[in-house]
């Protein structure tokens, strides 16, 4: 006898994501990297999303591909994060007072004026 095919997890899954994205806070916008020169410590500039109580500034090294470290950053729409520019590559998310999460902006590098 056989058996019906078990329906895949992932339209759950998909769901279930949704859910949590929608429940989450705007992301922060205009993220970029801000420092003047050389540096060892890495300064991130922000505009912080109006739905948030708190950013996390997320860290990892340009060879791996899931963030390593999470910094926490209040909102005045600056962060300066103890890691070298050039070692790193960096993200700032808005947390909300029920503790849910928006999704990560990488940081780019500033627009030239002019």
């Amino acid at each position: 006898m056989r058996r019906p095919p078990v329906p895949p997890a992932w339209p759950l899954l998909l769901v279930a994501w949704a859910c949590t994205t929608a429940a989450a806070p705007a992301p922060p916008s205009s993220v970029h990297l801000a420092n003047d020169g050389l540096a060892v410590d890495t300064t991130i500039a922000f505009a912080p999303s109006p739905d948030a109580v708190r950013h996390e500034v997320l860290v990892r090294r340009t060879h791996v591909f899931a963030w390593e470290e999470v910094f926490e950053a209040d909102t005045s729409g600056r962060a300066v994060v103890p890691r070298r520019i050039d070692d790193h590559v960096f993200a700032v998310r808005a947390v909300d007072d029920e503790g849910e999460r928006s999704l990560a902006v990488v940081a780019g590098l500033a627009e030239a004026d002019g």
